[in-house]
C-alpha cells in the first residue's frame, strides 16, 4: 500500500485540484492507496480520502505554512 499525505491551505487551489491529483496517480498505479489530506476546508474530497483539520499548534494565524506543514512529520501525527 501506498500512503500519499497532501496538505492543502488557503485558497489559490480547492479540493478540485486535489482530487485531479488523485485521480492521476491512481490512472498511474495499481498500488492500493492510502490518502490523507490536511486542510483548513475539508469539504468537497473524495469518499475514501481522509480528511484531516490542521492541528492547533498555538500559532496565529499569519504563521508560516511550513510551521503547519511540519506537523506532518511528528510522532504525534
Amino acid at each position: 500500500m501506498i500512503q500519499i499525505v497532501v496538505v492543502k491551505w488557503g485558497t489559490l487551489y480547492d479540493h478540485r485540484h486535489i482530487n485531479g491529483m488523485i485521480d492521476a496517480i491512481r490512472s498511474n498505479t495499481k498500488e492500493p492507496l492510502r490518502i490523507v489530506a490536511i486542510t483548513d476546508e475539508p469539504a468537497g474530497f473524495y469518499d475514501d480520502i481522509i480528511v484531516q483539520p490542521f492541528p492547533d499548534l498555538g500559532l496565529p494565524h499569519t504563521a508560516i505554512l511550513l510551521w503547519k506543514t511540519s506537523h506532518v512529520f511528528t510522532r504525534s501525527s
